[in-house]
């Protein structure tokens, strides 16, 4: 299982599976793997080392790419956000949220579809002078109880019915793991050969950077769907 799971990320999930009970009698595996390169790639050249804020009293130094272009850009004054959008070459794009200083908290408390949309919807084109850092961040949880919490429980007992995958063996769920990894660099998620050139406009371009915690959303741009969320606390950890 293990080795499967991994050849179909690209070796980026690995020993997912820790261990089997003899009694088990079915592992149902889901696996999201995306590859994105970025539309408007980062010059190398321009990445250099930077602090990055993890809290008032701890910084790391981080590897920070930097780009000025024509981007979709929106400052939400009203959810203390400043909201950018970084198109994939494809139908997806990666959001990026980065709330006011001593706002995270503020935002992630009250985050859903709604403010997601609003967004999407609000944003316009500018120039934006951004700084991104390097990141690559792996995270694995138990969904028992996420699960249960939103009302899957009868799945998890005894009065479980899988009668539709078994008439003579009683089957229940066990429990539900979940990895999920992301790594972003000057090219998005894998190496790529691209230089663009901008016609830029001769106003001043807005400043976006991002060395405080801030939150990544991947969006599927056909059906709006969210194929990623995730809160980058630091950068530097892996």
């Amino acid at each position: 299982i293990n080795a499967f799971i991994a050849t179909n990320t690209q070796d980026k999930i690995k020993d997912m599976v820790k261990d089997l009970d003899p009694e088990m009698a079915m592992v149902l595996i889901n696996y999201v793997y995306f590859r994105g390169q970025w539309e408007k790639p980062f010059d190398g050249n321009f990445t250099h080392k930077a602090d990055f804020h993890v809290d008032e009293t701890t910084k790391v130094e981080v590897d920070m790419m930097k780009r000025t272009g024509r981007y979709d850009f929106y400052n939400d004054d009203g959810n203390h956000t400043t909201v950018i959008m970084l198109p994939y070459k494809g139908n997806t794009s990666m959001m990026i949220v980065l709330p006011d200083e001593g706002k995270m908290q503020e935002v992630e408390s009250s985050i859903n579809k709604e403010h997601i949309r609003h967004w999407h919807d609000s944003l316009f084109r500018s120039s934006v002078e951004l700084s991104l850092p390097k990141f690559s961040i792996s995270a694995d949880a138990s969904l028992d109880s996420t699960l249960k919490e939103m009302g899957i429980t009868n799945a998890f007992t005894d009065n479980a019915d899988f009668s539709g995958m078994s008439d003579e063996v009683k089957l229940k769920v066990s429990k539900v793991s979940h990895q999920a990894v992301l790594s972003v660099d000057e090219t998005g998620t894998e190496a790529a050969a691209a230089t663009t050139i901008e016609v830029m406009p001769m106003s001043m371009p807005q400043t976006m950077t991002l060395d405080r915690p801030f939150l990544v959303f991947i969006l599927e741009h056909s059906t709006r769907s969210v194929l990623f969320m995730g809160k980058i606390n630091n950068p530097a950890a892996m």
